[in-house]
Formats: structure tokens, C-alpha cells, sequence
């Protein structure tokens, strides 16, 4: 789930892996822009793929406004979170074109959800001679990985690594006021604008008609 503030949710998405049909049915009452229907997928080779219609008719045929099912990578995912985790305070991100901080904030949660959250690792098998890596629990409880995985692929899919500064702002509802000393004007500059009147505005001339009595 992506939300700004404690009453605005701006997407929000549900596994479909259990209880699959009545989730369905859960996504089928709600808008299509809030609400995502996903299904984890381990050999993804993005976080998230395009979505495909679920959803037909009795000829076979795809619903155009059906359920739109979206897989998300979640080895890669977990990959990004738990490099996150062990970021240090002197790490650094380039971020569109500036140095930012890879840091994860969180509000005050107590240890059971931080348990959960590193309840997994990733380890290194070999199958038929050739390595593969995957995730694997290291306790019972992980939801509260899982969920940061799901809201991680909510925000990909809402475009939130897109979203410029002022997008940002916007959603925060600050209003930033451009004082003079802000703005790349010089003083006299601004003195000598502030004297010119403003001109009458001078219609152009209509065109004349000549009718033709031929016609």
C-alpha cells in the first residue's frame, strides 16, 4: 500500500496467491487505479511486469474491463530492501543526477515487525550443476516482508521513481514562495519594468468584403 498522510491511499495492492477468488471478487468492486491484484513470481527479470486480463467470457474471450493481474518479481524486490537495510550512514545513491541517502525510514515499530522484515536469505544452490539462488525463511512469521515487497512493487507501478521535486511537494501540500532575492532578476531591472505603463491594445483592422455581382 502507497499512502501520503493517515487518510489519502494512493494504491494499494493485494496477493492474489491465496484465496485467490475472493480476491478476485474483492479488485472486480474497486477502481482499477487504486487498487492492484498481483501474484509473486520468482524468475521475474523485473520487479514489475506488465499486467494481463484474467478475467472472460464464455466464449474464452478476454473481458476488455476485467481483472488485470500484475506479477512482480520479488527475488529482485528483496534484493533492493535488504541492500537498503545494510546501507551506513556515510553510503551514498545517485539520485536523478544528485547524491541521496539509500537509507529505509521507519516509524516506531516494535522488534516482532523487524524479525519479520529480515525473516528471510538468500542462498545459493546447485541444481543440475549449475548454481541458482533463492529466498528462503528463516523463521515462520514473514509479513512484514511480504509487505513491503507488495508495496514496493504498488509504488513502481504508480511511478513514484519518476516523480520529480515538485511532484513531491505537491503531495505534501507545500507551497513554495519565490521571493525577489530568489529570482534571477536584477533590482534595477525590476525597477525600470515597474515604471513602463501598460499599452492600450490595438485591434487589427477588419478585412473589407467586396461582393461580386456575379454571384
Amino acid at each position: 500500500m502507497v499512502f501520503f498522510g493517515s487518510n489519502v491511499t494512493l494504491v494499494m495492492a493485494i496477493d492474489t496467491g491465496f484465496s485467490t477468488q475472493e480476491v478476485y471478487a474483492c479488485v472486480r468492486t474497486q477502481s482499477i487505479h487504486n487498487v492492484m491484484a498481483i501474484k509473486g513470481v520468482d524468475n521475474s527479470l523485473a520487479p514489475l511486469n506488465a499486467p494481463t486480463k484474467v478475467d472472460v467470457n464464455f466464449k474464452g474471450k478476454k473481458l476488455k474491463h476485467g481483472i488485470r493481474l500484475w506479477k512482480i518479481g520479488v527475488s529482485m524486490i528483496k534484493s533492493e530492501i535488504y541492500n537498503l537495510l545494510k546501507a551506513r550512514k556515510d553510503d551514498g545513491l545517485i539520485i536523478n543526477g544528485a547524491m541521496g541517502h539509500p537509507w529505509c525510514h521507519f516509524p516506531e515499530y516494535n522488534t516482532e515487525y523487524f524479525k519479520q522484515l529480515t525473516a528471510e536469505q538468500l542462498v545459493t544452490k546447485i541444481v543440475k550443476g549449475y548454481p541458482k539462488r533463492e529466498w528462503q525463511k528463516t523463521r515462520d512469521r514473514n509479513e512484514a516482508l511480504d509487505c513491503r515487497v507488495y508495496a514496493r512493487a504498488a509504488a513502481i507501478a504508480l511511478g513514484i521513481d519518476r516523480w520529480s521535486e515538485s511532484k513531491w511537494e505537491q503531495l505534501a501540500g507545500i507551497k513554495i514562495q519565490k521571493t525577489i532575492a530568489e529570482a534571477p532578476i536584477k533590482e534595477n531591472y525590476v525597477a525600470q519594468t515597474a515604471q513602463i505603463p501598460a499599452q492600450k491594445q490595438i485591434r487589427p483592422p477588419r478585412p473589407k468584403i467586396v461582393r461580386s455581382s456575379l454571384i
